[in-house]
């Protein structure tokens, strides 16, 4: 049952009828029985804006119509009739504050929910990015020592390969040559790998990580020019072999340039 049919029922019961049938003695019993009216209503109805608001409405249009009724059948005076009126007009500016009061609390009471919702994902969305951040952390230290042990190592293996590669070229010996193109080409593809592996693997290259790579490349190029004059001034034709490791350089170079390039360093040459 809505709150307009059952204010309609009491309504009738206790005035309408009432007030067609001429039942009321006098304003007294019609004052008593506006009360009962209002007494059942409250009774049987939720407290609520819209509660509210239809026994406001009925305050305004039919609590008027019945007082005129009544003075019109002389059980009301003009004097008792504008009271009535101006009681229940009060009566109603109330009733309608009371609603807005009502109305307002319900927003704010939602509005203060809402926030705490938001607050709560804001929190939890906080905390996420916090732990994300602290894994990101976590993982960039690790990817970074892997990058120091990884360089370590091939500066270690570089430097030792290196000796050697000079050592063997001073040598005169033909038999020498061989090991000393295998050995120059293990550091050239094992650089090449270095740097792959870097470009893969998603790092970040730092200006001192690019530099240490431009630093194996000149020191590969220079290999290169000491063995390629050693092979001139012996007439040795290695060309195939030296093509080969003039190649891997190049390419070197070239992934050397695509990481100067992405990470927008002006330091190499």
């Amino acid at each position: 049952m809505t709150y307009r049919s059952s204010t309609k029922k009491f309504w009738a019961n206790y005035i309408e009828n009432k007030t067609e049938n001429n039942s009321f003695k006098d304003n007294e019993e019609f004052q008593e029985a506006l009360k009962s009216f209002e007494l059942a209503y409250y009774k049987s109805m939720k407290k609520s804006p819209e509660a509210n608001k239809v026994i406001t409405s009925y305050k305004q249009n039919q609590y008027s119509t019945a007082v005129d009724h009544m003075t019109q059948l002389g059980k009301m005076n003009e004097r008792l009739a504008e009271e009535l009126h101006t009681r229940e007009e009060a009566d109603r500016l109330r009733q309608e504050a009371l609603v807005l009061e009502e109305t307002i609390r319900i927003s704010t009471e939602a509005f203060e929910r809402d926030r705490e919702k938001f607050k709560e994902s804001v929190e939890i969305k906080m905390s996420e990015l916090l732990k994300n951040i602290e894994q990101q952390k976590n993982l960039n230290e690790e990817m970074k020592q892997r990058f120091i042990e990884e360089r370590d190592s091939i500066v270690r293996e570089f430097d030792l390969t290196c000796d050697e590669i000079r050592k063997d070229i001073k040598i005169s010996r033909d038999e020498k040559n061989h090991k000393c193109i295998i050995k120059l080409n293990f550091v050239i593809l094992k650089s090449k790998c270095i740097i792959t592996y870097l470009a893969t693997d998603n790092v970040s290259l730092h200006l001192s990580q690019l530099q240490y790579i431009h630093f194996v490349c000149e020191e590969l190029t220079k290999i290169y020019n000491c063995f390629n004059k050693y092979l001139v001034i012996n007439h040795v034709n290695y060309n195939v072999r030296l093509n080969f490791i003039a190649e891997n350089i190049i390419q070197s170079r070239t992934i050397l340039l695509f990481w100067q390039f992405t990470c927008k360093v002006s330091w190499i040459r």
